[in-house]
């Protein structure tokens, strides 16, 4: 008897002191990934007018992350697309062409002399500009690829 009494007991006391343990509350933080933005000075994608891109031919590449850390480029690739005409010699007929240059820098972030002088002097109205390939290294040291900057000249 006295068994009994005392397994009761121990089990009221169990369950009384297991109900009062309340668990510590746990802290959630919210993780923002980092999110990558390449810019040609205050340019970004999309439709720029040409005084725009004629100001900012000599303008650096920048990354910038939603931290607003600048980050540096170490690498890009430029493709300019644009529309332009040639007289044929023999005819004497003026004909529409289009043409592609293609570029690859590397060590720096900026335009070579021959580039911003060509696209400062050229660009007008249907023009295309793709700045693709942009390798910038990280805040953390690591060499990552940002997204790309579509221009179309308005």
């Amino acid at each position: 008897m006295k068994f009994i009494l005392v397994s009761i007991v121990a089990v009221v006391s169990f369950f009384n002191l297991r109900a009062q343990v309340k668990d510590k509350p746990v802290l959630k933080t919210e993780i923002v990934p980092l999110v990558y933005q390449a810019y040609w000075g205050p340019v970004k994608s999309g439709m720029v007018s040409a005084a725009q891109i004629k100001a900012s031919a000599q303008a650096p590449i920048i990354v910038r992350d939603n931290n607003n850390t600048s980050n540096e480029v170490i690498s890009f690739r430029i493709s300019y697309a644009f529309k332009g005409s040639m007289k044929d010699e023999q005819s004497g007929e003026v004909k529409p062409v289009s043409d592609l240059r293609v570029s690859d820098f590397n060590n720096t972030n900026t335009l070579s002399a021959p580039w911003y002088e060509s696209i400062r002097d050229n660009a007008k109205e249907g023009d295309e500009i793709l700045l693709n390939k942009i390798i910038f290294k990280s805040s953390t040291g690591r060499r990552l690829l940002a997204p790309d900057i579509r221009i179309r000249v308005r």
